[in-house]
């Protein structure tokens, strides 16, 4: 056995014997990483996704063959990507990803659950793209008190040039590769957000069984309790909220 000091994606030789032979394999070892921010800017959590990258959907220009976002062969060029690290995008903060040779970069939706780090969340903002045509598909916010809420992920092809489910674009690449080169149409990596209940306790997101879409980032804005003010009279009381509409004030 062993343990890693660090969240990511391994890989392990194996070597099995007895007295008379001996075999030797490679097998890759993923160390996925609790729910934790890596860390807290601008009043969102930036998740530490390490370990769980499951695809390398991104190439190099002189490997052009090492990425495969489509599984059909066609990847994000390295070349139209920011550096792997913190990655702002409409105020929003990231981190990108590393896209080395054989490096996995993108979260592929198979039904897995992601842990966040537990706390409150308004909404779930995700650095993503999709194939094969837009999905749309349920995701589900697990809660710290053992409930859970259904959302809708959706997510527009990659090739199309603006978004249908409201995202924006965070990252326009004027082209593609292919097994062999640098190809047409441009493509994109969308901002799409996922509104949650900022009042329960999120501790994971369990993401839908729909491997077209990929997610490359995660950061969550943290709610921002409401501010109520509290008057009382001998006749009675007055509540006012000085925080968003509809609001409802207790207090003693």
């Amino acid at each position: 056995s062993h343990t890693y000091t660090q969240a990511g994606n391994y890989n392990v030789e194996v070597t099995i014997a007895d007295a008379q032979r001996s075999t030797t394999a490679v097998v890759e070892v993923a160390a996925f990483a609790a729910g934790s921010c890596l860390r807290t800017e601008a009043g969102y959590c930036v998740l530490d996704l390490g370990g769980h990258y499951t695809n390398d959907g991104i190439s190099e220009q002189d490997d052009f063959d090492d990425g495969n976002f489509d599984d059909a062969g066609w990847a994000f060029a390295a070349d139209t990507m920011p550096p792997a690290g913190p990655f702002t995008s409409g105020g929003v903060p990231f981190q990108f990803p590393s896209y080395g040779p054989g490096e996995k970069n993108s979260v592929e939706a198979n039904g897995q659950a992601l842990p966040v780090a537990r706390g409150r969340y308004d909404q779930v903002k995700l650095l993503a793209s999709a194939h094969h045509g837009n999905p749309s598909a349920t995701a589900t916010v697990n809660y710290a008190d053992g409930t859970s809420q259904n959302v809708t992920l959706a997510l527009t092809d990659w090739a199309a040039q603006t978004g249908a489910f409201g995202e924006t674009v965070a990252i326009a690449a004027d082209h593609r590769h292919s097994q062999t080169g640098d190809t047409s149409p441009p493509v994109n990596i969308w901002v799409q957000t996922l509104t949650i209940d900022g009042e329960r306790e999120a501790e994971s997101i369990t993401l839908p069984d729909e491997d077209r879409i990929h997610i490359f980032a995660v950061s969550l804005q943290e709610a921002v309790p409401v501010d109520c003010t509290i008057t009382g009279t001998e006749a009675g009381e007055t509540l006012t909220g000085t925080g968003e509409a509809d609001v409802i004030c207790a207090g003693g």
